[in-house]
C-alpha cells in the first residue's frame, strides 16, 4: 500500500488571541490533505511552540496561554510538511480593585470604645 505524500497542513482556528487567567487555552486541530485535496486520516502530527514562556502546547494541539507575548505554534507531519499559526498571549487587565477600611480596629467605631461607653 502506498501512502500519500501530504500536500497541505491547515490548522483551525487559523489564528486566536488567549488571554491570561480569562481564556487560558485554545483548542487547535490540525487537517492534512493530498494533491487532490483528500483528507489524510491517522496521519501523526507534531506540535511545538516557538516561545514556550508565552504559550505551550500539548502532543494534542491545545494550547495555554503562559505569559504576554507572541508565539507561533507549529504543526508539523514527518518534519517537513508544516504550517505555522500565530497565538498571541495577553494579559488579563484587573478591572476594579476594591479596599474597604477595617472599621473595627480604629476610630470612634473600635468595638473596645463602644463597649465601654456602654458599660459607663
Amino acid at each position: 500500500m502506498t501512502v500519500a505524500p501530504v500536500n497541505a497542513v491547515a490548522v483551525s482556528p487559523p489564528s486566536a488571541s488567549l488571554v491570561v487567567g480569562i481564556t487560558p487555552t485554545q483548542q487547535l486541530t490540525a487537517t492534512l490533505t493530498d494533491v487532490n485535496s483528500n483528507i489524510l486520516p491517522g496521519r501523526t502530527v507534531t506540535w511545538a511552540s516557538s516561545d514556550a514562556t508565552v504559550a505551550s502546547v500539548d502532543a494534542n494541539g491545545l494550547v495555554t496561554a503562559v505569559a504576554p507575548g507572541t508565539t507561533t505554534i507549529t504543526a508539523t507531519e514527518r518534519d517537513k510538511d508544516r504550517v505555522h499559526r500565530s497565538i498571541t498571549v495577553t494579559l488579563a487587565p484587573v478591572a476594579t480593585v476594591h479596599s474597604e477600611p477595617d472599621f473595627r480596629d480604629s476610630g470612634p467605631w473600635n468595638n473596645s470604645d463602644a463597649a465601654a461607653d456602654a458599660d459607663a
